[in-house]
């Protein structure tokens, strides 16, 4: 998922770019969030991602943040090789989960053709298995169609916007904040600063205001780049779209594009040398157009003035979550009953742009906040 490696690359050669802010930066903006990041995030957590929106929600409306949350439409055919290995994957973990299960019970038939599912679990103890067991029970994740139209009710309820896009929600977030429509997004999903998308806001855990933000024109100029570069390294070190070079990693796609400035030109410069091989099925320049969304999506009917939190009926909301998620705390209800108004009242109300500090938070520690004008 995303761009393999790109966090190596910044944080060896574009520390500059990578800054750790708080949410309340981002007062009276709209910010666009990758839903299906969070709905496998929270279930893989806890199993309950109700709970993971309801307080991630909350979150960012009592920073005056409106979250605008994008739900993945079909991929593009160019990704169908990195599904059907993710469709693999899943597959493997499910029939190992079958095998420790029939470990755990002491039947060991019908274990021909097993082998590569047994490697390192045979001679496992009744209490290793278990613990195997629980760690691969963990990683099989599915997300339904109930579970997207239960997140749906729940958006509905908190008078939250959301969309469902017409493609991949992280290409779809970048181009909403290349237009104007929102001022950036929470994801995981590097593919969002390679598609050009602004303030990329990563590490977001809704227990804390703290963020990790990246800055596609601070990313460029630390890296001495230009966006087009900047697409033909993300492409070399690997993408959703295309294969990549063998033996070429991420330190050596940067090294390479600084020197060489283009993929034809890298190609070029490796020909003949055995370290190095370009697979036939290496199409980078479709993943050039997919990563620069050109043309990818019609934005003739989106209206910026639809992105905005809604009044809804709390005792209805609080309702639905305690029908959906049992898991979560009453601390949460407290907080909707008492504050979801006043939260939503300041992301409706208009914010200056220079908001006033309190004189103490000058002297906080400088890479707690931004100083332009986001």
């Amino acid at each position: 998922m995303g761009i393999k490696s790109l966090s190596t690359i910044l944080n060896n050669f574009s520390k500059n770019s990578i800054k750790n802010i708080t949410l309340d930066n981002f007062k009276g903006k709209v910010i666009s969030i990758d839903t299906s990041i969070y709905l496998y995030k929270f279930l893989y957590n806890n199993g309950d991602f109700i709970d993971g929106f309801t307080r991630q929600i909350l979150r960012l409306l009592k920073n005056g943040i409106t979250p605008l949350y994008i739900f993945d439409g079909k991929p593009p055919e160019e990704k169908k090789e990195v599904l059907n290995e993710r469709k693999e994957r899943k597959e493997y973990l499910l029939k190992k989960k079958a095998l420790l299960e029939k470990m755990l019970k002491g039947d060991m038939s019908g274990q021909e053709g097993m082998e590569k599912y047994m490697e390192n679990v045979v001679d496992m103890s009744p209490e290793e298995i278990n613990k195997e067991l629980k760690k691969v029970q963990k990683k099989i994740i599915y997300v339904t169609g109930d579970d997207i139209d239960k997140a749906k009710k729940l958006f509905e309820h908190f008078g939250v916007p959301y969309i469902e896009a017409d493609g991949e929600a992280e290409t779809y977030c970048a181009v909403l904040t290349k237009n104007g429509f929102t001022t950036g997004c929470i994801t995981e999903d590097t593919d969002y600063l390679a598609c050009g998308g602004n303030n990329f806001i990563r590490s977001f855990n809704s227990s804390t205001n703290n963020i990790v933000l990246y800055k596609i024109n601070d990313v460029l100029s630390d890296l001495g780049l230009k966006y087009e570069e900047f697409i033909d390294m993300c492409i070399l070190c690997g993408c959703d779209y295309t294969n990549k070079i063998v033996g070429i990693g991420a330190i050596k796609a940067y090294k390479f594009i600084k020197k060489f400035g283009t993929i034809e030109g890298v190609i070029e410069s490796i020909k003949g040398k055995d370290s190095y091989k370009v697979p036939d099925n290496f199409d980078y320049v479709t993943a050039r157009r997919l990563l620069k969304c050109e043309n990818t999506f019609d934005l003739s009917g989106v209206n910026k003035e639809e992105f905005k939190v809604k009044m809804t009926d709390e005792q209805m909301l609080i309702n639905y979550i305690k029908f959906t998620s049992p898991k979560l705390k009453k601390k949460y209800y407290t907080e909707i009953t008492k504050c979801l108004k006043k939260y939503k009242m300041g992301c409706l109300s208009k914010v200056s742009k220079k908001s006033h500090r309190n004189i103490s938070s000058y002297f906080e520690k400088k890479k707690y906040f931004i100083n332009e004008d986001i």
